[in-house]
């Protein structure tokens, strides 16, 4: 369900429109966002799995 929604979302961002592209992407980075909190659980709600994601994205260094 999800993956069709963001084909849907990849598919309008792609047709012209009179909106300007800074406002469809603040609207895809909100989805994104939301995407990114409810994907697998409610993690508003359960705070404590939303703390370590946000820690392991923004905190920890990425090995290369």
């Amino acid at each position: 369900m999800c993956d069709d929604a963001w084909k849907d979302l990849n598919e309008e961002c792609m047709k012209p429109t009179p909106v300007g592209l800074p406002v469809i992407q603040h609207f895809l980075d909100l989805v994104r966002i939301i995407t990114f909190i409810y994907i697998r659980n409610d993690s508003y709600t359960h705070s404590g799995s939303l703390k370590d994601h946000i820690t392991s994205i923004l905190l920890e260094s990425i090995p290369i």
